[in-house]
């Protein structure tokens, strides 16, 4: 076969595959049209809108792959708990989004008379949001193939399509409405701890020493009993996996002494302690699984989930990547060690 042949065919093999491509893209594009059928509405229009002030519960269903959960939110006075649990600490600022976005729902297109609700995935929906026990109620369903918007209606007839931030405030689980304890701004650090049964740190700023070593070096390490001198840089960072601690999620919000047994907090696998100029922080490690990390404050029931960096970077850092490097270089660690 000549060359010119082979072009050809090249050619015509490229051809079909873009007049493929445009076929399925088309296809796609009216499959997607014909789910809205009907009369539709202009983009930015008011769908939904109760005031804030008119709201006095709010009941979740939600039912999606992931998560079955029904969430019970009332009001009483002028105090907001979750019904389920009274010992729930809810995080007044998640029910705050919810009032404000009920308040003025605006629709990116609204479908005036759709055929069939089960198009829409809301002949069973994804996520059920009733107001003051079914006065109002919104109801999820799909998302749309087209955006990231989805398919909602209010119990009118109609189908509107609503932003996905609209959708993920109030797609809300338990895990999410917690309000999680703070760990504090711990500036003028004097002492920083990490004791357990496998576990043995200290690190003490030069302040706190019975003497004084170079004045060169803020921070010390007791290794074997001696204070040794860290890098300034290096020890703050170090301590900042502490200081900057960020709990990835809410594990427990009421832990009783069978599950503080199981998380093995009962007794810590380790304690975090700092001594800065505000006062005192602790913070108590154990497990979720043997594998996951877990933490709470001393005589909090509420425990959480912490990334597992965190005991490796606390538990196996070495003296000698925190030395400072010209003492390391000169190996005159030992000339500014106190004793």
């Amino acid at each position: 076969m000549n060359r010119i042949n082979k072009l050809l065919i090249l050619g015509s093999v490229l051809l079909l595959a873009v007049l493929a491509l445009l076929f399925v893209k088309s296809k796609n594009a009216a499959d997607a049209s014909q789910l809205i059928t009907g009369e539709t509405t202009a983009a930015g229009e008011t769908y939904f809108s109760v005031s804030s002030n008119e709201i006095t519960s709010i009941k979740i269903d939600l039912n999606t792959e992931y998560s079955k959960e029904t969430t019970n939110l009332a009001k009483s006075g002028e105090t907001w708990s979750n019904t389920d649990d009274v010992n729930f600490p809810l995080n007044i600022s998640m029910v705050e989004a919810m009032l404000q976005a009920a308040s003025d729902i605006k629709s990116e297109k609204i479908i005036d008379t759709p055929a069939d609700m089960s198009e829409y995935g809301l002949s069973a929906p994804a996520l059920t949001v009733s107001f003051n026990d079914g006065a109002y109620t919104l109801s999820f369903g799909n998302k749309s193939a087209m955006s990231e918007e989805y398919y909602m209606t209010s119990g009118d007839g109609r189908v509107c399509l609503v932003g996905s931030g609209v959708y993920n405030t109030f797609a809300v689980s338990w895990s999410d409405l917690v309000q999680m304890e703070e760990i504090p701004d711990m500036t003028g650090i004097k002492s920083f701890t990490v004791q357990g049964e496998n576990a043995d740190v200290e690190i003490l700023n030069k302040s706190e020493l019975p003497e004084f070593a170079d004045s060169t070096y803020d921070w010390y390490m007791n290794v074997d009993g001696e204070y040794k001198p860290l890098d300034s840089a290096k020890a703050t960072t170090f301590m900042s996996n502490v200081t900057d601690l960020k709990f990835l999620s809410c594990k427990d919000y009421y832990a009783d002494s069978l599950d503080l047994y199981n998380y093995k907090l009962d007794r810590p696998y380790f304690t975090i302690t700092v001594e800065y100029d505000g006062g005192t922080f602790a913070l108590d490690v154990g497990t979720l699984d043997g594998l996951s990390l877990c933490a709470r404050f001393p005589d909090s029931n509420m425990v959480y989930e912490i990334d597992n960096s965190l005991g490796v970077t606390l538990l196996y850092t070495p003296y000698e990547e925190m030395a400072p490097e010209e003492a390391v270089s000169d190996n005159s660690v030992s000339d500014n060690t106190v004793y």
